[in-house]
């Protein structure tokens, strides 16, 4: 016995000399003991050596195989065809095939898979599945699932894959079981005997060790194939589908009919196309089967379930007798592709027929679709695509629009409609707006696209050599994508043909028209992972590190090279390699709607009001993350910019109850707070990012999608007329509405704004007895000033101290609706900020020096309220002036 490790073996030598020379498995138990099985019995590996057991029954007999359950316990495979379950020196039990088969079998192998489940072999076809559900070995605690493995009779070796797949090799062959209890055939042609072992490797090809025929490799095997069905070998095919039950395969010689085990079957349909060229078949909505022909009968229509027959033929209207293809539209109607134009089959009759005279310049029609409007699009021979409308008007799509080749095999249409993949030539085109854009650096065979699919986020094209997997999104990227084959090697029985039409059954299964029978592709079968790699060594500046499991490097590192290699199992030339550094962190690649998250978060929310700052988290949330968050930092434009404030301008209101009567563009005040909220984002991210934006984007006037902030400007002065001032009746009209309504409105504070209501509200003193719940907080002020304490009158202190029923300070939001629901019904037009103007009005009226009104309304200046009040103080000149003039005509 040899142990491979660190590149190389040691041989590891038995306390007991000429003892266990024939080895004939190993178990590694849960403890990491190492169990070996051999002709001299059982025994262990401790300190390097082998270690025999003491007892008898356990050394004196051949084993096998050897598995572990789930309990620990150790199971062997005897040549008296039974098993002994051991613990430690003891035999638990030896346990005879009758516990777990019914046909008389003996055991002639077992193993243990991951979850500690005992599979066992025979001499015979039958293997099971041993789970244990208890600690008792009299079969009461064992719940046994057997499977009947004809391929491999007379096991030699179990081998169960991570996904649970069991591999059996036998003396009749080899056998691959999967998890579920199907058996499939991982190869072709004729069945390897006297297998020893099997095994899996990396990129899942099957070798098996044959006595017979030395070492084997089988490819995994995505094809299965009907075709030693007689009739169907060696035949080309040139379509297939299901209808009815029956399978169906249209060749040169008439119509071949199968059962669901693909044995040949007769029916009307088949005896009346008997010798006659199919071409096509096409199942519709109602499951009748439509066979294009080549030959005077045209194109035949079989109901499965009555059995009645329809011939739509030059006699009847179809202006030809070779049909290429047949397509069901949404409506119902049956659109026919023929050698000499383009037909429409409504019911029992032909509804319309388009060639050269109505303006099909190439009448050959080789592939139908139909575009989401209706539009009927049909693949031609030589000069592109014909889209045919509603009104029976025909636009050609081909040179002009970017399609370099005429002759356009299939149309792969994408989920919204709007774009599809085209082959054509031997080029694949991606159509979208009206354009083709040729998709070119495809690495794929030489040669037409026959048939094209897409699935799980892949491209699947046809060609004559197989069928290739391609990354749909780095195709429209333009980029190279890795492309894997399927073809011969996998298991497909012949090559692929163009101009055939092929069936994808309702499990995905894809049944293929080929030049050797029908294939049948199971995207569900595919494995490809990628092949190992193994690190060489990696020189970092001066210094080489052979084959490194680890590595740290310093900060001053400037330059590394990695040299590796990949094993590789199935010959491939071309490999796509990915690989990741762990430590080497890519540097993120902000978008617009993650960068203003983060700026928010850590610079912005230290900085604002608690309000303030849910305001702007609303911005980002309702109107930046849905318009531009996507967008990448750095790539960011004007225009960009641009075209988010013109929606929020136009249709950028967040659809609420409340805003229904609203207009659904923002204010401008908003557009501009969003505008200058993005710019102070990206002034911080200028530094930061590899590509700056366009130098001065929100600096300057041009790239501005508004005016710059006009010059603050006083009020213009109004006249006597404008001013609402609350005489003595009116005074008392509003006081007595709004107490019969609305309880107490702050009136008397007459200078009243938000600010002032608010500090009012959150120190108000609840009544005696109630205590009010919740807390109260002190944020800071946008600008760093001192906060503002003024006077009140009496009256109005003993007022802002109204609360509510419970005892709850009544919030600014408050007392503006009152105030609206009383201007509305007493006092007439004005404004909840008019009454700040008209105390500072008022005051400087009735001789309020401009000091005192300036640090009460909490202006930055008194020169500010000068000018804002300019009308007030002319008019208290010119009662000054007058004054004065009093006084010196009376000294005169």
């Amino acid at each position: 016995m040899f142990v491979y490790e660190n590149g190389a073996f040691t041989a590891v030598p038995c306390t007991k000399k000429n003892s266990y020379l024939s080895i004939r498995d190993f178990a590694e138990g849960r403890d990491g003991t190492i169990y070996v099985a051999s002709t001299s019995g059982v025994c262990r590996v401790r300190s390097g050596l082998l270690v025999p057991y003491s007892n008898p029954y356990i050394t004196g007999e051949t084993a096998y195989a050897l598995g572990i359950d789930r309990y620990g316990r150790l199971w062997r495979a005897v040549s008296t065809g039974k098993c002994a379950v051991m613990q430690d020196d003891r035999v638990l039990a030896m346990l005879d095939a009758e516990l777990f088969f019914e046909d008389g079998s003996v055991i002639s192998c077992l193993t243990s898979d991951r979850a500690n489940n005992i599979y066992l072999g025979t001499n015979g076809s039958a293997l099971a599945k041993v789970a244990c559900n208890g600690q008792r070995l009299d079969g009461t605690a064992f719940i046994v699932q057997t499977y009947e493995v004809t391929d491999a009779a007379n096991h030699n070796r179990i081998d169960v894959t991570a996904e649970g797949d069991i591999l059996v090799s036998g003396q009749q062959g080899f056998a691959w079981v999967t998890a579920d209890g199907t058996q499939r055939d991982p190869h072709t042609g004729t069945s390897t005997d006297a297998v020893n072992c099997a095994a899996l490797d990396t990129e899942g090809n099957v070798w098996l060790a044959s006595s017979n025929e030395g070492l084997v490799r089988y490819s995994p095997g995505c094809f299965a194939s009907p075709n030693l069905a007689e009739g169907l070998t060696d035949m080309d095919i040139n379509a297939v589908t299901a209808a009815g039950g029956p399978y169906y395969a249209a060749v040169n010689q008439g119509l071949l009919a199968f059962d669901s085990d693909w044995q040949p079957v007769q029916n009307a349909l088949t005896r009346a196309l008997d010798g006659v060229p199919v071409q096509s078949l096409m199942v519709d909505s109602r499951g009748r089967l439509w066979c294009g022909t080549y030959s005077e009968l045209g194109l035949v229509r079989y109901d499965t379930g009555s059995g009645e027959i329809v011939f739509f033929n030059q006699s009847n209207g179809l202006g030809s007798t070779r049909i290429r293809v047949a397509f069901e539209l949404r409506d119902g109607i049956v659109a026919v592709g023929t050698q000499n134009g383009l037909a429409l089959i409504r019911g029992d009759e032909v509804a319309a027929f388009y060639d050269k005279d109505n303006g099909l310049e190439t009448q050959s029609i080789l592939c139908i679709v139909q575009a989401p409007d209706g539009t009927l699009l049909a693949g031609s021979a030589g000069s592109g695509i014909y889209a045919l409308a509603q009104d029976g008007s025909i636009t050609k799509f081909s040179y002009e629009q970017g399609l370099e080749d005429g002759v356009v095999l299939r149309i792969l249409q994408e989920e919204d409609g709007r774009s599809a993949f085209v082959s054509a030539g031997s080029h694949l085109y991606y159509w979208a707006g009206a354009t083709f854009r040729r998709l070119d650096g495809l690495r794929i065979g030489p040669g037409s696209i026959f048939d094209l699919y897409e699935r799980d986020g892949k491209l699947w094209l046809l060609q004559d050599s197989g069928i290739y997997a391609l990354d749909k999104a780095r195709i429209l990227a333009g980029e190279t994508p890795h492309a894997t084959q399927y073809g011969t090697a996998r298991g497909l029985t012949g090559s692929l043909r163009v101009n055939t039409c092929n069936y994808m059954a309702p499990d995905g299964s894809l049944y293929l028209a080929t030049r050797n029978g029908v294939g049948v592709f199971d995207f569900r079968e595919i494995s490809a992972p990628m092949p190992p790699l193994v690190i060489n060594s990696i020189r970092v500046d001066d210094r080489t590190y052979e084959s490194p499991e680890r590595l740290t490097l310093g900060s001053d590192a400037r330059r590394m090279t990695i040299r590796f290699s990949a094993l590789t199992y199935s010959g491939a030339t071309d490999l796509c390699i990915g690989y990741q550094l762990v430590g080497f962190a890519k540097a993120k690649a902000y978008t617009v709607g993650s960068w203003l998250e983060v700026w928010m978060e850590n610079y912005v929310k230290i900085k604002l009001r608690p309000s303030t700052f849910k305001t702007s988290q609303g911005f980002l949330k309702n109107h930046i993350k849905l318009q531009i968050g996507s967008i990448s930092l750095a790539d960011c434009t004007s225009l960009d910019l641009q075209r988010f404030y013109k929606h929020l301008l136009d249709g950028g209101r967040v659809d609420r109850i409340e805003a229904k009567k609203k207009p659904k563009g923002l204010a401008p005040k908003t557009v501009r707070n969003i505008h200058q909220m993005i710019g102070s984002a990206y002034n911080l991210a200028m530094p930061r990012i590899a590509r700056r934006i366009t130098k001065g984007l929100f600096s300057t006037v041009e790239n501005s999608p508004f005016e710059t902030p006009r010059e603050r400007k006083g009020l213009p002065p109004l006249d006597p007329p404008e001013l609402l001032i609350l005489n003595h009746h009116l005074s008392n009209r509003v006081f007595d509405f709004s107490s019969e309504r609305f309880g107490v409105l702050l009136f008397p504070l007459s200078r009243c704004c938000g600010a002032s209501i608010a500090v009012a509200a959150k120190k108000f003193e609840p009544p005696q007895g109630q205590r009010p719940s919740g807390h109260r907080r002190r944020s800071n002020r946008k600008r760093q000033q001192k906060w503002r304490v003024f006077l009140c009158a009496a009256r109005a202190v003993v007022l802002s101290r109204a609360c509510n029923e419970v005892g709850h300070g009544r919030s600014p939001c408050a007392f503006s609706r009152r105030f609206c629901a009383v201007k509305s019904g007493a006092a007439g037009g004005g404004s909840f900020h008019d009454l700040r103007h008209t105390f500072a009005t008022m005051a400087l009226q009735n001789g309020v020096d401009v000091k005192t009104v300036s640090s009460m309304l909490g202006h930055y200046s008194a020169g500010f309220t000068l000018d804002t009040y300019a009308h007030v103080t002319t008019d208290a000149q010119l009662k000054a002036a007058q004054t004065m003039g009093n006084i010196l005509s009376r000294a005169v």
